[in-house]
């Protein structure tokens, strides 16, 4: 079994092989493909047409990914849990795996189970993976259809151009009809047309439902310790010890380090720049890249002006609250698509400014951040005998976790409110509550405002819900479009009811001096924190920046922006109400308008706003950045805070800070790495060609500089390649990459993948995210990196466990004490083809790559001097090892049906595959390299025999000498009581015969069946058809293959018939000459014990075996090795060298000489 630390096994939900999202994307895009494709087919018979719809390329979709067979049965994975990882792999279709994050308690679960790949702290990641995987999908469904769709438009475009030509050649058309057809055949229809502006819908849907999902992961996320530490190494990550992690879960927030509220904090600010980016991409590109040049911004500026007074005066008879609503609201055109809008210019009055709509658009998106943090208003009143409520309430004054009266008020941090400050125990904590509650909600948007109200009123103060009130524009609801389901019958019939102010003008001015007057009274040390919440709500109903930014409550960074957003809003709202009560006043002069008796309030408040009037979003921030409280300043130096400043500025800003972050330190780590790739990888996709490359960064020489997305996106798969727990989630941004950057990133990557169920998970992973055909030059790469700089692992995997608990009967102890010679690093390469064995598409090159560890392994075995076998030679016998316990039996059979096959689809051999005749080849040499190894095994079998078996058996007479005095009188006294003696005693002497001929026959078949092998194994080596690697093949260029690994193919493969064909024949001549003394010494010993009958026993021993022969056939057959090297046909003299020649011809004389003397004749 395999201990903990090393295991394999997959023990925790958490640690389960699947993908988040429905399986395979191209099954899905297949099925996408399918139904448009249907679709395509109906449209075209109901238009007539006979000619069929073409359909795209079939899609692939993934073959599974098969366990290959072991060779002899023997290789079996020794990890535990083994079966469970294949049952995991096999039915992952059917696997749903949640993709919230992890939580600290399941993470030191993980740690606690010891799981070698270390899951349990993948879920800050996970949800980003996941919420991308759909995102891609639904990308690659909508390029099938806009494919389909192009092809559509096409048929239509062509059967415009026939049916014009059919009309010309009949000549029957007028001039004006060929024009009418020739514009027909140059315009789309408009189905197609829709169905483009559906589809342009649905991207962009897309998009959105990726950043909400980004913002949703950012947001819910729980940080682990050493999620977004940027020092962290990978040893500590996963030496991370489950006391900690669960130590950190249970933690209570009160007692949490400021560590913790950093990485809570970093979490909000990130959810709010995804929610941000949200919110402006529904404006369109141009509004989530919007142009801050200076000519824009004017054009807009006088673009926005001109709308107050169209608006203004087109709506002199609507209500103020009306007019406002069709200033703000209206259509919204994306500028990058001005020039093909051939809309008339009386569309333009209702097309709102982007620079409008951006402004309300941000705005909302304020106000939804700070509604993020708004919990339920209390059930009991507040005012009066509520006190209790209300102390309770004021600890929990955003409704969330719990947090004192000075907490902040913002979406990621603040300032101290002053609740702990002396003068605060003066005021009423009801009324601290109430004006608390009130100002959270009021920067929380309208519909907390209202909430805020209803909280003023129902606490026994509907004065102060009187006096908050008065900013709304003054309207009319008429009961049939009135959505307020309070309204009974007698009010609808009363006519149409009204809402908002009509002085608002003065009401505005009113609250301006408030805010104004608080803030002067605020360094009197009677000055209570009541008056300095009031102050705060004043300031934001009145547009008082500089009151509010002065305001403690409201001195945070996000308070400050939001303050300026209101201002700007609300300065759009005053220059409306007071253009439309001027024309009013124009027009109304003997029957005035209600609420334009303030036209003096409404001058002072545009004059007291009018630095409003040209602040750009930039100032904002500059102002943030340099304001004299020490918070602000540092939430702006926030990256999170720097990216949402960034994209409300303009389009040059945002490309500034995403090249700006290559180079930061906050960049490193983990959480804003994790961030700016993301959004890399969205700015790409929204916005081809918006970011720049980072020329300072250049890569290989290429004067253009590496692009940002794939900068980040390389230390992004470095981030999660060096973290075993983040393995799995590798695949589908190195997707991204382009393919030659692909396949060196994640060729390295799996270099250090030696899990088989692991394997076969990231196999389908990349049969599923790569394009056709890269998994397999991916893997291609891998293997031969294995092979070629040796198999290393930096996360300690247990090679040893891949052929440990192998049963080796035939071998028994010696096998595991051969396998302790073999190295982590040769068990890495043996191991490193088994990538090539899961696909049978792959088997070609399994037997490519399989051939090329061959020659490396053979080429180091010895050969000048075979000493004790494998037991000295380790290349050896990891050449046996990975014969029979790693590469499957049916590799060459695989290869060649595989090469058939396609040859057979294509119907000639197909690109990036290996041909016909180099798999013939490869599958040539592949018998001829096994051949060679199974010779060199049979004869260290042949070889332990006969040196563990002696040729004599203890019988009588065997101590004395042969031909001896003594034996031969033993021998006729046997004779003769054979002849003269007893029954009992012919009894006893027969069973004496019988024994010592089973004695004889058991070892000498023992003797005779191992040589007999291994000279078989051997001359069929010598004899190998058509040569032993005599036909290395030519080098071809058009080949997959590397001309360079061609080139060493050939020089290895003469290489090796230098070495091992001289060997071979001299094992051969070992093997009989050994043999054949081996048989003297039996010979002899037969001859001891029973004189002339023990020749004779031969026959009976060996039966019709050759050996029967006795040693002289041996000797014969060693001679015999002299005609087969000199046949022309396997060329095996081309092998021999001067000094191999001298040896060989030494041999054969020694076999002769032996051949006469014991045979005592002459050989022909």
């Amino acid at each position: 079994t395999v201990t903990a630390a090393g295991s394999e096994g997959f023990r925790s939900p958490l640690n389960e092989y699947g993908f988040t999202s429905p399986p395979p994307a191209r099954g899905s895009v297949a099925a996408a493909a399918t139904t448009a494709t249907s679709s395509a087919s109906a449209s075209a018979s109901r238009s007539g047409r006979s000619e069929p719809v073409q359909t795209p390329a079939p899609i692939r979709t993934a073959a599974p990914v098969e366990t290959p067979a072991a060779a002899s049965g023997t290789f079996s994975p020794t990890e535990p849990d083994a079966e469970v990882v294949e049952h995991l792999g096999q039915n992952l279709d059917e696997v749903s795996i949640s993709t919230g994050s992890a939580s600290a308690s399941a993470a030191a679960s993980a740690l606690v189970a010891g799981d070698y790949y270390g899951f349990g702290h993948d879920g800050s990641y996970r949800p980003y993976h996941d919420a991308l995987l759909r995102f891609l999908r639904a990308r690659s469904d909508l390029d099938v259809k806009s494919t389909l769709l192009d092809e559509e438009a096409e048929l239509d475009r062509q059967d415009a151009a026939a049916a014009a030509a059919a009309v010309t050649a009949t000549g029957t058309a007028t001039a004006a009809a060929g024009t009418a057809m020739q514009e027909y055949q140059q315009e789309e229809s408009g189905t197609i047309t829709r169905q483009r502006t559906r589809l342009a819908n649905d991207a962009q849907t897309s998009e959105l439902s990726l950043l909400s999902a980004l913002s949703v992961a950012a947001a819910s996320r729980r940080t682990l310790s050493f999620d977004d530490s940027s020092s962290a190494s990978t040893t500590d990550i996963n030496n991370t010890t489950a006391a900690a992690a669960a130590a950190a879960a249970a933690r209570p927030s009160s007692n949490r380090s400021s560590g913790d509220d950093q990485a809570t904090n970093n979490a909000r600010n990130e959810s709010n720049v995804w929610l941000l980016l949200r919110s402006l991409r529904t404006l369109g590109v141009h509004g989530l890249l919007y142009d801050s040049s200076p000519t824009h911004l004017a054009g807009q500026r006088t673009a926005a002006s001109q709308r107050v007074y169209d608006v203004a005066k087109a709506g002199v008879d609507s209500p103020p609250a009306e007019v406002v609503e069709n200033y703000l609201e209206g259509r919204i055109r994306d500028e990058r698509d001005d020039d093909n809008n051939d809309d008339d210019d009386n569309d333009d009055a209702d097309v709102v400014p982007m620079i409008v709509a951006r402004r309300v658009e941000l705005l909302k998106w304020a106000e939804e951040c700070m509604a993020q943090r708004v919990g339920p208003v209390p059930a009991s009143q507040i005012g009066g005998s509520g006190i209790s409520a209300a102390v309770s309430y004021l600890g929990k004054p955003l409704g969330g976790a719990a947090a004192a009266a000075s907490s902040s008020f913002g979406f990621g941090g603040g300032a101290d409110a002053g609740a702990s400050s002396p003068r605060a125990v003066m005021d009423d904590p009801s009324d601290l509550a109430l004006l608390q509650a009130c100002l959270v909600r009021l920067k929380a948007g309208p519909s907390q405002w209202s909430a805020a109200l209803d909280l003023c009123r129902s606490s026994g103060q509907p004065w102060r819900a009187a006096s908050l009130a008065g900013g709304l524009p003054y309207g009319r609801i008429t009961p049939e479009t009135s959505d307020d389901a309070d309204l009974g019958e007698e009010k609808k019939e009363e006519g149409p009811v009204e809402f908002g102010n009509p002085d608002r003008a003065l009401w505005k001015r009113t609250a301006w001096a408030m805010s104004r007057a608080i803030a002067g009274s605020a360094s009197s040390p009677a000055a209570s924190k009541a008056s300095e919440l009031e102050g705060a709500i004043y300031a934001l109903l009145s547009d008082d920046t500089e009151t509010g930014l002065a305001n403690p409550s409201l001195r945070s960074w996000e308070d400050g922006l939001l303050i300026h957003l209101r201002s700007m809003v609300g300065r759009y709202v005053d220059e409306v109400l007071a253009a439309h009560n001027d024309v009013r006043r124009t027009v109304g002069v003997r029957y005035p308008y209600r609420g334009t008796e303030h036209g003096p309030y409404e001058r002072e408040q545009l004059t007291s706003t009018s630095s409003i009037a040209t602040l750009h979003e930039a100032d904002i921030f500059r102002a943030l950045g340099a304001s004299p409280y020490k918070q602000v300043r540092d939430e702006a130096s926030d990256p999170f805070r720097a990216a949402i400043a960034a994209f409300v500025t303009g389009s040059h800003e945002a490309s500034a800070f995403v090249t700006r972050t290559a180079n930061d330190a906050s960049a490193s780590s983990h959480s804003m790495l994790r961030f700016i790739t993301h959004l890399a990888i969205y700015l790409d996709f929204a916005v081809p060609g918006f970011l720049p490359s980072l020329g300072d960064m250049a890569s290989n020489g290429d004067d253009d500089g590496l692009p940002v997305r794939e900068y980040y996106l390389l230390r992004y798969i470095e981030l999660l390649t060096s973290d075993r727990g983040l393995w799995h989630l590798a695949a589908l941004y190195t997707s991204l990459l382009p393919q030659p950057m692909l396949v060196d990133v994640f060729s390295q990557f799996l270099t250090c993948v030696h899990d088989d169920g692991f394997r076969r998970r990231v196999l389908r992973q990349m049969r599923d995210f790569f394009d056709d055909g890269v998994d397999l030059v991916v893997l291609r790469k891998t293997v031969r990196m294995m092979i070629f700089e040796g198999g290393e692992d930096r996360f300690g995997y247990p090679f040893l466990n891949l052929i440990r608990g192998g049963k080796q009967k035939k071998f028994g102890h010696r096998a595991a004490r051969l396998d302790e010679m073999l190295s982590p690093s040769d068990i890495c390469k043996m191991h490193s083809v088994r990538w090539l064995c899961y696909v049978p598409e792959h088997a070609p090159d399994a037997l490519v790559c399989a051939n090329l560890l061959l020659r490396e392994l053979i080429l180091k075995s010895k050969t000048d001097v075979v000493g004790d076998g494998e037991e000295t030679d380790p290349a050896l016998h990891c050449a046996r090892v990975f014969l029979t316990r790693f590469l499957p039996s049916d590799t060459v059979k695989n290869a060649s049906r595989q090469a058939a096959v396609e040859v057979e689809g294509a119907g000639k051999d197909q690109e990036g595959v290996l041909t016909v005749d180099e798999v013939e080849d490869a599958s040539a040499e592949y018998g001829a390299l096994e051949a060679y190894v199974d010779a060199r095994v049979a004869y260290d079998r042949w070889r332990s025999v006969i040196t563990s078996v002696s040729p004599e058996c203890a019988t009588p007479g065997a101590s004395m000498a042969s031909g001896s005095v003594e034996a031969r009188i033993a021998n006729k006294m046997r004779a003769r009581s054979m002849a003269s003696g007893s029954v009992e005693t012919r009894i006893a002497n027969k069973m004496e015969r019988r024994n010592f001929i089973h004695q004889k026959r058991r070892i000498g078949l023992q003797v005779s069946d191992a040589a007999n092998e291994a000279r078989a194994k051997l001359m069929a080596v010598l004899t190998y058809e058509g040569g032993w690697l005599a036909n290395p093949g030519i080098v071809s260029q058009e080949s997959v293959v590397d001309e360079d690994e061609q080139t060493t193919r050939v020089q290895e493969m003469a290489g090796l018939r230098t070495s091992c064909l001289p060997c071979t024949v001299f094992l051969l001549h070992k093997v009989l000459h050994g043999t054949a003394e081996w048989m003297e010494v039996f010979l002899e010993d037969a001859e001891r014990a029973y004189g002339e009958e023990g020749e004779s026993m031969l026959s009976e021993i060996f039966g019709d075996r050759d050996v029967a022969a006795g040693p002289g056939y041996l000797y014969r057959s060693c001679l015999d090795i002299a005609k087969t090297v000199a046949s022309d046909e396997f060329n095996l003299q081309e092998s021999f060298n001067r000094e191999h020649m001298q040896q060989f011809v030494g041999l054969m004389a020694e076999a002769n000489v032996n051949l006469l003397r014991s045979t005592q004749e002459i050989p022909r």
